[in-house]
């Protein structure tokens, strides 16, 4: 049997924009992961809009993908676009948005940012690498 070992997880979390126009809201979120089990296939980001309370305006709605390569990397801006009702984009201050792993054989996402690291075999951490999977930021 071939020993698995754990994979790191590292997500940049230096965000290049969200802006906020008329109707709609963009984020774009920029992620490096790195040597991610076999099993994944792709990540994505699921993302909130919160107003100046950080009152949730917009339920979580998901960004496009990322394909991982051979070695289980991805490293690209995967953009979130939000378009609804105009009072939604006037009230926006900032957002949040989590990482999700999706699955090879596609049954499901492990959706991380739930508070603390995960610890199934598809996403936890390597020993000493910086779990981050959740990102914040201002909307201009």
């Amino acid at each position: 049997m071939k020993p698995r070992l754990h994979h790191a997880i590292c997500v940049s979390v230096l965000l290049l924009a969200a802006t906020a126009h008329a109707d709609d809201v963009t984020i774009n979120i920029p992620v490096d992961v790195k040597s991610l089990m076999p099993e994944v296939a792709s990540v994505s980001a699921r993302c909130a809009i919160l107003d100046s309370t950080q009152k949730m305006l917009a339920n979580y709605f998901w960004s496009g993908s990322g394909n991982l390569d051979g070695n289980g990397n991805y490293k690209g801006t995967l953009t979130a676009k939000w378009t609804g009702a105009p009072a939604v984009a006037v009230q926006a201050r900032s957002y949040k948005c989590n990482l999700s792993l999706f699955r090879q054989d596609g049954t499901g996402a492990a959706i991380l940012g739930q508070g603390s690291p995960p610890t199934d075999d598809l996403s936890k951490p390597k020993p000493g690498t910086p779990y981050v999977d959740l990102v914040t930021g201002p909307i201009k």
